[in-house]
Parts: C-alpha cells; sequence; structure tokens
C-alpha cells in the first residue's frame, strides 16, 4: 500500500514500509510505515522513523564536503560512524517544512519539527528553526498524532497517547539546554 509518486528516482539499498508516499530522489534509505516524502528533494542514506513527513523540497547531505567518515553526535560525544555515507536518523513523528535542509549525519528525536537548515541534533519534542530551539509541547503533538491518524483512518487510542507521554518524559532531561 505504497504510493510512489511520479518521476520519483528511488535507488538501490531502499526499503519501504507500509502505507508510506515516496517521491523525488531516495537512495540507501529505510521509511517505516506511514511515513511521506511525496515531494521532490533527496534522502540518502538515512532512517525514517514511522508518521514522519517530509515536506517538499526537503534534502539530506549523505556526505561530508571532506569526503572524511561520518561523525555522529550522541549524547554529548562524537562518535566516528566509520562510514563515508550516512544521512541521518529521524524519530518517529518527526515534520521538516518546505526546503528542510538536514545536515550529514543528524539525528533528530521524536516529534521534533524541523524548519530551514537542521545543523545539529535535535532532541525529541524540539522545534528547530531560525529564531532558536523550543519545546514542541506534548499536547500538541497529540492532537498532531491525532490528525494524522484520521487521516489515514486509524483511530488514536490511550496506547499511542500514553507513549507519546512516556517517550516526552524520557526525553525530558535532552530538553533541559533549551
Amino acid at each position: 500500500n505504497v504510493t510512489i509518486q511520479p518521476h520519483a528516482q528511488i535507488r538501490k539499498k531502499t526499503s519501504i514500509g507500509h502505507d508510506c508516499k515516496i517521491g523525488g530522489e531516495v537512495s540507501g534509505t529505510i521509511f517505516e510505515p506511514y511515513s511521506n516524502k511525496a515531494h521532490h528533494g533527496f534522502v540518502g542514506d538515512s532512517y525514517i522513523g514511522s508518521w514522519v513527513n517530509l515536506g517538499a523540497g526537503t534534502s539530506t547531505s549523505n556526505l561530508k564536503n571532506t569526503y572524511g567518515p561520518v561523525r555522529v553526535e550522541y549524547q554529548g560525544k562524537k562518535i566516528d560512524t566509520g562510514m563515508q555515507f550516512l544521512g541521518c536518523v529521524l524519530g518517529d513523528y518527526v515534520k521538516s517544512a518546505v526546503n528542510t535542509s538536514i545536515y550529514t549525519g543528524k539525528v533528530v528525536g521524536v516529534a521534533a519539527q524541523l524548519f530551514g537548515c537542521c545543523l545539529e541534533p535535535i532532541p525529541s519534542f524540539v522545534m528547530d528553526a531560525d529564531g532558536g530551539k523550543e519545546e514542541f509541547e506534548l499536547e500538541a503533538a497529540i492532537r498532531m498524532q491525532e490528525r494524522m491518524f484520521t487521516r489515514r483512518d486509524i483511530e488514536q487510542t490511550d496506547k499511542d497517547i500514553q507513549l507519546l507521554k512516556d517517550v516526552f518524559e524520557k526525553t525530558k532531561k535532552d530538553r533541559e539546554k533549551l
């Protein structure tokens, strides 16, 4: 039950979960179910969680300008992946605005909202805009989840809501620096 848009370029090593909408150029990327990248833009060598929506023109970089190995920042430490090609890792429910750029090796948490350029890791439930970062309220994430589910004729359950609440609480420390 995948929709492939006209003129999409789906390259090798790409895996697309059920109920996804894919357009533009995709290479070496895993899409979990119910995620959308329906418009132009490039996503390469990335992991895209469930219920992600990438706005038109959203692109990832999967190769450093130096051609060196990609380092990923995790819990304040830079980890050398030993990989030359690595785009991004996007948690469930991530949304990007039109023409968002996600730099090489960026990790983005659950229900994060991206606008403009994503230059560094983004914690769960954070809106990253040109004006800075701020917390994306839990209640707004729950409403967003309900609207997304409704569009796909899926009923939001108490378990779905509780999962968001649990992730919000478990990632609270990651947002303290905002």
